[in-house]
């Protein structure tokens, strides 16, 4: 009997500790039965105890915060302007620890691979290539490809498997372990739960089973690279957030909006929010939880909704949308699955060995919901998600700050309390003017709630943030508008955190990287007095005094360079054993390199160059600074932008660059190509 076949003992059941645990193996009525099984109640943390209180709360709310449901009209209607709504108008939907091989036991050899450039030591990202020392796998134009490199550092597609029929025709992202691969990614079509029979009034855009976005989550066997399967894939209705891994367990997150209501079309504004009213009022309540369907070799053998009482919603109304978190054993693969889902919305993911957080941006409804000018703020809202025991995901308390995040290295949690770094920015309407300024805030989990024990604020006024990292006790912040001031914070009193030291200099670093030494290396852009960018730059900064941070280096890239580094730390490779750096670079003025100089000497001018589109190395050390090692492209010089390189890793002590185009293979001593191998096209060609 296999594990689809095992799940259908029931032998899952929800435990205390969780929100909701649904055995996704089993049939659907048997779902229903285990999640409305008695549960110990958790620290004021609210549940569903049936449908209705669910469809209370949602349509309350509901009514209460019209932008959190959206309207359609039926598909033949005509819309107020005259036209007629397009089948399938939906509501939009939201939108460094590098891992590396470790030596075996008894040898002191070092690793001869990189993987992916994680936040937290321990904690696994996904992204859109992976690899375990022994094959690499990749992602591009709707296909999974799996490469191998020679001794002799020539690359070779070993196989390559067609995904847009499994749903993710481009895009997604990879975790790897084992010979058990999880695809992760969005796709556009019909909803997991599809009417068999469509009537007239499933045709409407606002049934589910129409032309709405889906979350998919793909498990491919990879032990054969020449004949990769799509074993399972698993649909939910929403979209692909992001994913962590720790050990042989990922946790998946999704986020799926409520089903848009129907009206038919008003005349008016009054007849129109009349409609609506009366439309969110007897909205069903499965237009407010997740549909989820498992599909094993095309065929589909659970279809149906998240149970009510599998539902929690924090003590603050967070909005409507469900954050599921899929907490998946590797070594068993999707039938073991679980789920734990909250009521409010999440676009930003980080994970601690301990505790996975998940954030979305909110903007007040003042202006909304009164029609009265006023100052429009971001509050960001915070669901925290216990993971310390092994195949377990708890929901454990929500909470919120003041302010918007930049991205995930804004949250950071350590020794038990988390750390929130925001940019306060309000819009303002009239004459009023507000002077935007960033605040880093202490959380403690009490209750059910992630309260503020400790806060500091003031940073950059009139900026905000462009970069932050914490490492242990003390956090770096960067914010700017014309110079860039890095902050370093003290955070060894949680409940007094206080700023010891300031640097300003011109430009500002996008990402930071530790690179030991007590130093810091930051990837970003050169800026004139003005503020105006000036192209990529590296900087290299001594924090061993965090009273009196200070610039050591800086290479500058010039022209009008940009690297992706600058918002995806994925595509940042350190490789530490070298003390190397390697990061991809666009420059699309005939700039070339320029020479690396020891701050504040000026910089050197660039000689004329092509276009370029490829990959920069340097060595960085605290002695040397920032040294120029080479450069690398895909053939024909990394002149079309559309081959550009997208991530670098290290694989059998070479240098290996990854593109939409194919793989390279090259030195990483002076970053000459050694072989190059494209991917195969949709074709076969």
């Amino acid at each position: 009997m296999d594990g689809m076949g095992r799940a259908h003992t029931g032998r899952r059941a929800l435990t205390a500790a969780l929100l909701a645990v649904t055995a996704l193996g089993i049939a659907p009525h048997a779902v229903a039965e285990a999640a409305t099984k008695k549960r110990p109640a958790t620290a004021r943390l609210a549940p569903f105890d049936s449908c209705a209180d669910l469809a209370a709360y949602a349509r309350a709310n509901a009514l209460a915060h019209p932008s959190t449901v959206a309207v359609t009209f039926p598909s033949s209607a005509p819309t107020p302007g005259g036209g007629v709504a397009e089948d399938g108008a939906a509501r939009p939907l939201p939108a460094a620890a590098p891992t590396a091989a470790t030596p075996e036991a008894g040898t002191t050899a070092e690793p001869d691979f990189s993987g992916t450039n994680n936040q937290e030591a321990g904690v696994d990202e996904p992204d859109r290539v992976k690899t375990d020392g022994r094959r690499i796998f990749t992602l591009g134009g709707g296909r999974l490809q799996a490469v191998a490199v020679s001794a002799d550092g020539r690359p070779s597609i070993r196989g390559s498997l067609d995904l847009g029929d499994a749903g993710i025709a481009y895009g997604g992202e990879l975790l790897l372990h084992g010979n058990r691969l999880l695809v992760l990614g969005t796709r556009s079509g019909f909803s997991a739960q599809d009417a068999a029979k469509p009537t007239a009034a499933r045709r409407s855009v606002a049934f589910p089973g129409t032309y709405r976005s889906s979350a998919v989550i793909l498990e491919v066997d990879v032990r054969d690279p020449a004949a990769m399967t799509v074993v399972r894939s698993l649909t939910v209705d929403g979209s692909y957030v992001s994913a962590r891994a720790t050990g042989d367990v990922a946790r998946v997150v999704i986020t799926s909006p409520p089903a848009p209501v129907e009206i038919q079309p008003a005349s008016s504004q009054e007849e129109f929010e009349t409609r609506r009213r009366e439309a969110i009022r007897n909205a069903p309540v499965d237009g407010f939880r997740p549909k989820v369907a498992i599909t094993r070799n095309g065929q589909t053998t659970v279809r149906g909704a998240l149970p009510c009482s599998a539902i929690r919603h924090p003590r603050v109304f967070s909005g409507l949308d469900t954050t599921s978190v899929f907490t998946i054993d590797l070594d068993k693969g999707l039938p073991e699955a679980e789920v734990d889902a909250v009521l409010g919305g999440g676009d930003t993911v980080y994970a601690s060995t301990s505790g996975l957080y998940v954030a979305s941006n909110r903007w007040d409804e003042q202006f909304e919901t009164t029609g009265r000018p006023g100052f429009g703020t971001t509050t960001t809202q915070l669901h925290r998600f216990a993971t310390g025991e092994r195949t377990s995901t708890t929901y454990r308390a929500s909470g919120s700050v003041r302010g918007y995040l930049l991205n995930q290295f804004s949250l950071s949690e350590h020794r038990g309390v988390l750390r929130v770094a925001t940019t306060e920015d309000p819009v303002s309407f009239g004459d009023a003017q507000t002077e935007s300024s960033s605040t880093l805030t202490v959380l403690d989990e009490r209750d059910g709630v992630l309260t503020p024990i400790g806060r500091v604020g003031g940073l950059g006024r009139g900026e905000r943030i462009y970069s932050a990292r914490f490492v242990d006790d003390v956090a770096y912040v960067v914010t700017f508008r014309q110079v860039d001031p890095l902050y370093t914070v003290d955070l060894r009193d949680p409940r007094a955190p206080k700023v010891l030291g300031e640097l300003k200099i011109l430009g500002y670093s996008a990402y930071l990287h530790p690179v030991g030494e007590d130093t810091i290396l930051g990837v970003g852009q050169d800026a004139s007095p003005q503020g105006r960018r000036q192209g990529t730059q590296l900087s290299l900064f001594d924090v061993s005094d965090l009273r009196n941070p200070r610039l050591l280096h800086q290479a500058k890239v010039g022209g009008s360079s940009s690297s992706s580094v600058e918002y995806d730390h994925r595509a940042f490779l350190w490789w530490a054993p070298r003390r190397t750096a390697v990061l991809p670079v666009t420059l699309d003025d005939g700039a070339g390199f320029r020479q690396a100089t020891t701050a504040p000497a000026p910089s050197i001018a660039p000689a004329p160059r092509p276009p370029f589109a490829g990959v920069l190395g340097y060595r960085v050390t605290r002695a040397n600074g920032i040294g120029a090692l080479g450069r690398m492209s895909d053939p024909g010089d990394g002149r079309s932008f559309s081959g550009g390189i997208t991530r670098t890793l290290v694989f059998g002590g070479r240098l290996v660059t990854i593109s939409d185009r194919g793989v390279g293979v090259g030195s990483l001593g002076d970053f000459k190509r050694s072989g190059f191998v494209a991917f195969p096209t949709s074709d076969g060609s």
